[in-house]
C-alpha cells in the first residue's frame, strides 16, 4: 500500500512543474525580510523583470568584451590608420655599457644574431 503524498510534497511538485528550484540560503537574522521581499519579488511575475534588472545590474559583473569587439566598436572615422612598411630603415643609438655587455659573447665579441632588432627611444 502507497502512502499518500503529502501536501508539502505536492506544492514543491507543483512549483518544480511551474519552473521554480527551491534554494536554502543562511542569511544573519536581520536580513531574513530582505531575502524574503527579494525571493517574493522575483516570484512575482508583475515584479520580476525590474527585480531582475536591478539585482543583476547592482551585483553581476558586466560582461567580459575582447579586444577584438572594443576595437570594432571605437569610433575610428577620420583616423589615418595606414603605416608604411619598414623595410630594413635603421637608425643608430648608443646602449648603456650594461647592455652593450650582455650583447657580447663570452670573450667579449660582439654577438651575431640576425633576430635583435633594437627599437630606440629617443627622450627630449
Amino acid at each position: 500500500m502507497t502512502q499518500p503524498r503529502s501536501s508539502l510534497a505536492t506544492y514543491r511538485a507543483r512549483m518544480e512543474r511551474r519552473g521554480f528550484v527551491r534554494v536554502e540560503v543562511n542569511v544573519f537574522k536581520e536580513d531574513a525580510g530582505l531575502v524574503r521581499r527579494v525571493a517574493a519579488a522575483l516570484a512575482d511575475p508583475s515584479r520580476q523583470a525590474e527585480a531582475r534588472k536591478l539585482i543583476r545590474r547592482q551585483f553581476l559583473a558586466p560582461p567580459k568584451v575582447s579586444l577584438k569587439a572594443l576595437l570594432e566598436s571605437a569610433p575610428l572615422d577620420g583616423i589615418d590608420l595606414e603605416r608604411g612598411r619598414d623595410h630594413g630603415a635603421t637608425s643608430t643609438c648608443e646602449l648603456p655599457d650594461r647592455y652593450q655587455r650582455q650583447l657580447r659573447g663570452a670573450k667579449g665579441a660582439p654577438l651575431r644574431c640576425a633576430s635583435i632588432r633594437l627599437v630606440c627611444v629617443h627622450r627630449r
